[in-house]
């Protein structure tokens, strides 16, 4: 995990779909479904032609003069290919540490890449998220926000 925070400074930013947020009225989110409607014959011929790629193409096509792309730290402090951690036990002293490290006061969302083996790592239910709480970063972050 250090060494991907030590990297992230010399990754290229771009645009992703998987968290945006927009004021009313924004002409992105539309143009966006209006994109994907009209290339989604072509899927299969260009992937992940749904995802980021049409974002960037669309962005790279037009002017939206308000658009700020937000810091990895923001939304993604560990990768899309380490978000295996959030989901990993441990002591409860390193979960602490984690959090400190990778959860910060200009995080807005976490995002992680969520596949068939995450899926069987995420807490169940809420007695199992407490349980889970100072053991696994996903649950004490997740039981920090609805405790």
């Amino acid at each position: 995990m250090q060494l991907f925070q030590w990297l992230a400074p010399l990754y290229t930013r771009a645009l992703h779909n998987a968290t945006m947020g927009f004021r009313p009225g924004h002409p992105l989110p539309w143009d966006i479904l209006i994109r994907i409607a009209e290339r989604y014959p072509d899927r299969p011929k260009r992937y992940p032609l749904l995802g980021p790629d049409t974002l960037q193409d669309l962005v790279a096509e037009q002017r939206y003069s308000d658009l700020a792309v937000l810091p990895p730290r923001c939304f993604s402090p560990l990768g899309p290919t380490m978000t295996y951690q959030y989901f990993h036990r441990r002591s409860p002293r390193a979960v602490a540490g984690l959090e400190r490290r990778l959860v910060g006061a200009d995080t807005y969302a976490l995002h992680w890449s969520n596949n068939g083996t995450i899926a069987k790592l995420v807490p169940k239910d809420d007695a199992e998220l407490r349980a889970l709480k100072d053991a696994q970063l996903f649950a004490r972050i997740a039981y920090s926000a609805v405790a």
